[in-house]
Parts: C-alpha cells; structure tokens; sequence
C-alpha cells in the first residue's frame, strides 16, 4: 500500500476526531511526516525508509518489524512503542524520547541515540553495534545479551540498568553513570571505562582484556572479573 502526498495529507488531517490510524505494511518510504500526529498509529511491518519523522508524535505507536532505515526521527515522541524488530539502521532517534519504548531484537546498527530519553526501556538483544549514545539516558533499562560493539557510550546514563551478558567490546563509556547497573558476565575487551562510576555496580563474571581502561583505582580482580586472552 502506497500513498501520495496529497493521500497522506488527508489521512493525516481529517480523520475522526479519536480515530486510530491503520497502516499496517503500508509503504512510506522517504515521506514528508515532520511534526506528524501519529499517536498510537498501527504502523506494524511499514516501510519508513528514509522517512522524515522529526519531532513526530509516535507515542503508544506499533513499528514492529517496521523498516526504519536511514529515517530521521530527530526530537521524535516515542515513548511507550513498540519497536520491538524494527530495524532502524542508520536511523537518527538523536533526542528523541523513547521512554518505555519496547525495542527488543532491534536493529539499531550505527544509529544515532545522541542525547535521546530511554528511561525504563527494553533492548534486550537489540543489535547497538558502533551505535551513538553520547549523553544518553537508559536509567533503568534492560539491554540484556544486547550487541553494543564499538558503540559509543561516553557520558552516558545506565544508573540501574540491566547489561547481563552485554557485549560492550571496544566501546566507549568514558564518563558513564554505571552506579547499581548489572554487569554480569559482561564483555568489556578493549572498553574505555576512564573516569566511569561504578558505585554499586553488580560486576560479577566481567570478562576483559589487556586493553580494557578502568576508572582510577579500580582493581577487576576485587570482582573476580575473568581475563580474556
């Protein structure tokens, strides 16, 4: 299913006060939806390739399995949806705020989360490698076994986050707020970890390498953390 400009003006401004826009596997690859209301929109399996969805309203939405690819949703409102399969490769989500959001087994590969709101959100298994984080905040996020090599993480909040069996392989978490996060059994070969707070932190089964950098004055051995070769 594909629209015009013109069609999508119209479904966009003069439905039903209330009514929930239905546009399931619907192709909107490289529309014009700046500002968009699309609140709670079914939007499962769309092609939003290349779509300009900045500062949209997309909260409650359903974009499982959705292609997002390249899609700028810059400032975009994203809380509470599900996101869960989307792929969102190269997508810019920088500022965005996708608190709640369900993003498990998402493909986030180098995609731009730069300053984005993901308080209490799921990325479990969520493919993150070489992705942007800077300044993000995932207060209390679940990233369980998710892929975050390469990605960087610098000033970064994880305070109470859960990265069970993360692999964080090369990447950058200089300055992260690690304080009660989850750990365990986590991969940090070749992480820069210079100046990260680790207060409270539960680090047991950490896996690291020769090239690991730890905050001052943390000693790995203390946790028990498991040398790589």
């Amino acid at each position: 299913m594909q629209f015009t400009t013109n069609e999508l003006y119209h479904l966009l401004n003069n439905r039903p006060v209330g009514h929930t826009l239905w546009l399931v596997r619907a192709d909107l690859s490289d529309a014009y939806l700046l500002r968009a209301y699309l609140r709670r929109a079914d939007l499962t399996e769309a092609n939003l390739q290349r779509a300009c969805l900045r500062h949209a309203n997309l909260c409650r939405a359903q974009l499982r399995a959705a292609n997002l690819c390249q899609a700028n949703l810059s400032g975009a409102d994203l809380s509470g949806a599900d996101l869960s399969g989307a792929d969102l490769t190269d997508a810019d989500l920088s500022n965005a705020c996708l608190s709640g959001a369900n993003l498990a087994a998402a493909n986030l590969h180098r995609a731009n989360l730069s300053g984005a709101y993901l308080r209490q959100a799921r990325l479990d298994w969520a493919n993150l490698r070489r992705a942007q984080l800077t300044e993000a905040d995932l207060t209390d996020a679940s990233l369980t076994k998710a892929n975050l090599v390469g990605a960087t993480l610098s000033g970064v909040t994880l305070s109470g986050a859960d990265l069970s069996e993360v692999d964080l392989t090369g990447a950058d978490l200089s300055g992260a707020e690690l304080d009660n996060a989850r750990l365990e059994q986590a991969t940090l070969r070749g992480a820069n970890l210079t100046e990260a707070i680790l207060v409270k932190a539960t680090l047991r089964g950490l896996r690291y390498d020769e090239h690991t950098v730890w905050p001052n004055g943390f000693q790995p051995a203390s946790v028990g953390a498991e040398v790589l070769e």
